[in-house]
């Protein structure tokens, strides 16, 4: 059990490696060429076209990943304690965030029908295999 968990830590270091080198890439760039798209984001697209190549995630980036995913709510905690000190701002901004946020969801809901629809239409449905079955 301990080499196992000795394991797990590996794993760890090596998969916050990965993504922390990908980070810093994509930061790296981003003050190279004086871009406006934040540097996570840069090495984000670069991980993407990377895994893409490869076909196949390395074992310590995919368990690092489970385990960030298992608490990214986490992360939101510093972002949700920031919104008390931001009331008077909130407040006089709160019809403008209100129009961008449903006019968001609603973009967004119109945009994945459409890739529905156009996924759908691309592959037709298989005839039911029970039919004619008693």
């Amino acid at each position: 059990m301990i080499k196992n968990w000795g394991s797990k830590a590996i794993d760890l270091v090596v998969g916050m490696a990965i993504l922390l080198l990908f980070q810093f890439a994509g930061q790296f760039i981003t003050d190279l060429f004086s871009l406006t798209v934040p540097g996570p984001v840069i090495g984000m697209l670069l991980l993407f076209i990377g895994l893409t190549i490869v076909k196949k995630s390395p074992q310590a980036l995919s368990s690092t990943s489970a385990l960030l995913i298992k608490h990214l709510s986490l992360f939101f905690l510093p972002a949700a304690t920031g919104i008390f000190y931001l009331g008077a701002t909130i407040n006089r901004e709160l019809p403008a965030i209100t129009l961008i946020m449903v006019v968001s969801t609603v973009l967004a809901m119109i945009i994945t029908a459409l890739c529905m629809q156009w996924l759908i239409r691309e592959k037709p449905l298989e005839e039911d295999s029970t039919e004619g079955r008693n």
